[in-house]
């Protein structure tokens, strides 16, 4: 075999392996999200389900929770000791004012605490309606999500980030092996889906069944990425050493697993400098 020929066989090779690739990644646009969360759909979808955490630059960033609607009835408590107005009406989820208003002859102690050995009348809080959670979705390839974040433009309400977070706590005893193979572990998953990361460098084929420096390097702080026409999923690891009481050692490994629409990260990368 030519020289030429072996340079075109070469050159083939390179743009199937370019262009298979480009087709897998093309399954992010066409999943678009994760399970029920798409991108770019609007918030009144989720919105029973979402308590807001953050607020800031046009975004807001919401936490996906089991939420309840609650009604109140008027019933009868005992005091058992005295307690401040404060304290109280949090115990009840009510205000000071409510309870004087149900209470015109409360017995109080130097007008700031109420009086223990007497029976008040407290608003009981009660559910009317539960909103469930999906269980489902915080479940990824075996591995238990801790929480969901959802983040919305709050000009639109339109979903534009979709976080996932996976938090655990292991010994130092291996924890490079350790810390490799769960970072291993997401990402071969991904990739059977989606093809290989197409970020400037990529693990080598002997990576899956054996220790390599792709996965070394990120295994305690890094990141892996692919990015599509309309989606960016990014795959973070990172690690935080831990010293308990009797001074034993761990490390707390943090996972977070996103999916953003493109036109958020690029402003995102924008807006930082």
């Amino acid at each position: 075999m030519n020289l030429d020929i072996k340079k075109i066989i070469s050159t083939l090779l390179f743009f199937i392996s370019v262009f298979c690739s480009a087709q897998n990644v093309g399954v992010l646009d066409e999943k678009n999200g994760y399970k029920i969360f798409k991108l770019n759909s609007d918030k009144i979808k989720h919105h029973k389900n979402l308590n807001i955490i953050e607020n800031k630059n046009n975004y807001s960033v919401y936490n996906y929770v089991q939420k309840y609607d609650y009604y109140f009835v008027n019933e009868n408590r005992r005091i058992s000791r005295d307690i401040g107005w404060g304290p109280l009406a949090q115990m009840y989820y009510t205000t000071p004012q409510k309870i004087r208003e149900l209470n015109p002859d409360i017995k109080t102690k130097r007008r700031f605490l109420v009086k223990k050995n007497q029976n008040i009348l407290v608003p009981i809080r009660k559910i009317s309606k539960m909103y469930p959670i999906d269980q489902s979705l915080f479940d990824l390839f075996g591995f238990k999500i801790k929480s969901i974040h959802l983040t919305y433009e709050n000009s639109t309400n339109k979903l534009k980030k979709i976080n996932l977070e996976i938090t655990e706590e292991k010994s130092v005893v291996a924890i490079n092996g350790y810390l490799e193979s769960q970072l291993k572990n997401i990402y071969y998953n991904f990739a059977e889906i989606i093809g290989p990361t197409n970020g400037l460098i990529r693990p080598s084929k002997d990576c899956r069944y054996n220790s390599c420096l792709f996965f070394l390097e990120r295994a305690f702080k890094g990141e892996i990425l692919w990015q599509s026409n309309n989606l960016v999923l990014k795959v973070i690891q990172d690690t935080e050493p831990k010293i308990s009481d009797n001074g034993i050692m761990s490390i707390l490994i943090s996972q977070s697993i996103s999916f953003s629409d493109i036109n958020f990260e690029n402003s995102l990368k924008n807006n930082s400098f």
